[in-house]
């Protein structure tokens, strides 16, 4: 069975309304260009398929991962091999900072935090999200079939490391590390979303499993878990979604 490629994560209004939002703060800095003011270091760029909706919107980007997960679509951007808690980047560099899905992953968040205002340059914006739901109902029992057929067969998804409990403790660390008060960005929409559509996104999306492993076996396990599910794996099934980021600039 093939599987083709996953659903966007919003409606093509909601990801306008989002990413237009998040590249104007980031292009909003002041009149000075953000090529001689530096790039947004995306941390933790994964597939770079967030990293796309910037560079599109006009961001300059500089990504970075511990592995180089990029798929097709991420842009042409330059792209380091790097830690969030030691990122390979000068002080000051950077005039934003973009950071999605990665925090609660990261064991010592607090040091990744502080790399992350670290590379800032003054008056330097981080845009950081800690995720958002993806699937409810049958969608998301599927998909979680796929993780635990997937772990029976010894692979391993990446764990909640982060001893963080809530926005209300990240928002008092980065007043710490000289930032302003949050904006929040909120946006909520509706995406219609196949069984196909997510089994290909729990199997092709390989930066949510542990770096290191054979993942060449997913597809088949995400196919046979998709064939006895039940499902009819080309009937849409809506999924309301609401992405929030937490929005800082730095004051000193």
């Amino acid at each position: 069975m093939t599987l083709g490629e996953p659903a966007p994560d919003l409606s093509s209004a909601a990801a306008e309304q989002l990413y237009g939002t998040l590249a104007g703060l980031f292009r909003g800095g002041g009149p000075v260009p953000n090529s001689v003011l530096g790039p947004v270091l995306d941390v933790g760029a994964g597939s770079g398929r967030l990293a796309a909706e910037l560079a599109r919107r006009g961001v300059p980007l500089l990504l970075l991962d511990l592995t180089d997960a990029r798929q097709a679509g991420a842009p042409n951007a330059p792209f380091l091999r790097g830690d969030a808690s030691r990122l390979p980047v000068r002080s000051g560099s950077c005039s934003g900072v973009h950071l999605a899905r990665v925090l609660l992953h990261l064991a010592d968040w607090r040091a990744a935090a502080a790399e992350c205002v670290r590379v800032l340059r003054p008056a330097g914006v981080l845009a950081l999200s800690l995720g958002w739901r993806l699937y409810d109902g049958p969608l998301r029992e599927l998909v979680g079939a796929v993780h635990d057929a997937a772990e029976a067969r010894g692979l391993r998804l990446e764990p909640v490391r982060a001893d963080l409990d809530g926005p209300e403790e990240l928002d008092s660390a980065f007043l710490r590390l000289g930032l302003g008060s949050p904006e929040l960005v909120e946006v909520s929409g509706a995406v219609a979303v196949t069984p196909r559509q997510a089994v290909a996104d729990a199997v092709h999306t390989t930066h949510r499993w542990l770096p290191g492993q054979d993942l060449g076996a997913l597809p088949d396990i995400g196919a046979a878990v998709l064939a006895g599910s039940g499902l009819d794996a080309d009937q849409p099934i809506p999924q309301v979604r609401t992405v929030s980021y937490r929005v800082y600039r730095r004051e000193r």
